[in-house]
């Protein structure tokens, strides 16, 4: 094993290459489950939420992209019970440190992932726009818009919801015909 072992039997200093979950996250009073911080890991264990449902989520704000494209950021989320990885969400540009933040686990056991992200937008040849972002795993967020930066003006104009790994894409037909918006996303 290489790394340091964890400072707390909870596993929230993390060496950077192995997290460390033991049984009180994982509901077993004697099971440990060892995860290896993948390539590029710096801060793996950042943050790690256990979910109602046994899954947990594990946050790295300072993860490094192939490239390298530095502190894009990731979170992962993991089988509780085997370790697996069910699914990655990362930055895309240096310093986007994705999972930096913290996050909170719902009553329906969607964590945010810490940091509600627009990508993209993209004007179409129509008007229309197209968004891109990151946002809670498989969560329903609810997308605005306005013709100006008053946070008074933001009014809804639609819902996405995000894949498992926490990517959302939203089409804004709203747009045509407008010089200018601008776009916030809240959850939930």
């Amino acid at each position: 094993m290489q790394g340091k072992p964890a400072r707390s039997a909870l596993g929230r200093r993390a060496a950077a290459t192995t997290l460390f979950l033991f049984g009180v996250l994982l509901a077993h009073a004697a099971t440990q489950t060892d995860i290896a911080g993948p390539a590029g890991s710096e801060r793996f264990g950042g943050r790690v939420i256990a979910l109602p449902n046994g899954n947990i989520v594990v946050t790295d704000p300072r993860y490094d992209a192939p490239g390298p494209v530095a502190n894009v950021g990731a979170v992962y989320l993991y089988d509780g019970a085997s370790g697996a990885l069910i699914s990655t969400m990362t930055g895309t540009t240096a310093d986007d440190e994705v999972g930096n933040g913290g996050g909170t686990v719902l009553s329906n056991g969607v964590a945010p992932p810490l940091s509600l992200k627009i990508f993209s937008i993209t004007r179409l040849a129509d008007g229309s726009a197209v968004l891109q972002g990151s946002g809670a795993f498989s969560g329903v967020h609810t997308v605005r818009a306005s013709a100006d930066l008053s946070p008074a003006s933001f009014a809804p104009i639609g819902s996405v919801t995000a894949d498992a790994g926490g990517f959302w894409q939203y089409p804004d037909a709203g747009a045509i015909g407008l010089t200018k918006r601008f776009y916030r996303v809240t959850f939930p």
